[in-house]
């Protein structure tokens, strides 16, 4: 595990749990932390080939590794990424209790709500997946939606894990970010963001995935909507395929 960033109490918590912390990250005019430092300096100290990223106020269950380990059985490389649930937390959550991944679960099967499926909370990548990455800004919007669609362009299968991976968002004001809420979402460092994105139509998310995991395995998603979306997205990912040609593959099956 890495934490990255030099917010108050990262260090602590990283010599507490004797995490590797990389406190030096690349940041924009506004003190935001860059998405291309982040993932670059991760990828430099990782001693593994599988990854993953977690913004800091998502708590995952123990299902996530079932989910890896199961997907690199039957389709590796792959880009895992899931739905989150909302959920308040009033307290600090003692991980070090034996039942502490059963106590969340019910947690979550009480208080929590699922999120839409615009929102990307956390990813699991092979490592090099992804080589220049913008400087975007961290939690502005849209730099999770990137992320999806070069994998997808880059034709690396997209997993919706969000049937079997408990994903846990912890509910926050946006007290951090310059201008609250509304200056995350439409302040200048989005609008920086949208640019780096290259357009509307490089907006991918959940509903662009190309596969499925369930309890029952792993399955191509094939419904009308995914078809008629990945159709319209056809030129975001593959601008030199003629549309009819696209379309044509897109009926054969998930890729």
């Amino acid at each position: 595990m890495i934490l990255l960033g030099d917010d108050l109490g990262t260090a602590h918590i990283a010599s507490r749990f004797g995490i590797r912390h990389i406190p030096n990250v690349q940041r924009n005019e506004y003190g935001t932390p860059l998405v291309n430092s982040l993932f670059a300096q991760a990828e430099a100290a990782a001693a593994y080939s599988v990854m993953g990223y977690a913004n800091a106020d998502i708590m995952l269950r123990t299902n996530i590794l079932d989910a890896v380990e199961r997907t690199r059985e039957v389709k590796w490389p792959a880009l895992l990424i899931g739905r989150r649930w909302d959920i308040d937390v009033a307290e600090l959550w003692d991980f070090d209790t034996p039942d502490s991944d059963e106590c969340l679960r019910r947690h979550l099967e009480k208080y929590g709500k699922p999120h839409d499926r615009h929102a990307m909370d956390y990813f699991i990548f092979p490592r090099g997946l992804w080589r220049e990455i913008p400087p975007m800004a961290i939690g502005r919007t849209l730099w999770d939606n990137w992320l999806v669609w070069k994998a997808h362009a880059s034709k690396i299968p997209i997993i919706d894990v969000s049937a079997v991976v408990s994903a846990i968002h912890q509910n926050h004001d946006y007290s951090h970010a310059n201008g609250a809420r509304r200056g995350a979402w439409h302040g200048p460092e989005a609008e920086r963001n949208f640019a780096l994105l290259g357009g509307f139509d490089r907006i991918f998310d959940l509903r662009d995935a190309t596969w499925q995991l369930t309890p029952e395995g792993l399955f191509p998603i094939r419904t009308l909507p995914s078809v008629v979306r990945r159709f319209t997205h056809a030129a975001a990912v593959r601008p030199l395929v003629r549309p009819m040609q696209q379309f044509k593959r897109l009926m054969q099956g998930a890729s």
